[in-house]
């Protein structure tokens, strides 16, 4: 992820990112 945050797809990249490690540490399965 990139330190700045910026309206394009970057953006979403890095929030799916973050939200596949979530997933990976609390599996809700």
């Amino acid at each position: 992820c990139h330190e700045r945050f910026n309206l394009s797809w970057e953006t979403i990249f890095c929030a799916i990112n973050l939200l596949d490690r979530f997933i990976s540490v609390n599996p809700s399965s």
